[in-house]
């Protein structure tokens, strides 16, 4: 269930990240900040469940 759900989180913050340009300059910065985190965290949970180790 974690590699699911980290690749899922990994989408939407690539999606986020992507669809940042288009939001006004304050948004723009939350968006990529938190798109950033998203797939940090994504990429984390793949990890974890290509290991084994699900949540």
């Amino acid at each position: 269930m974690g590699l699911i759900d980290g690749i899922i989180v990994l989408i939407i913050g690539v999606i986020l990240y992507a669809v940042a340009g288009m939001l006004p300059p304050v948004a723009t910065k939350i968006a990529r900040i938190l798109g950033i985190v998203l797939a940090i965290i994504g990429v984390i949970l793949i990890v974890l469940g290509a290991l084994g180790i699900a949540f």
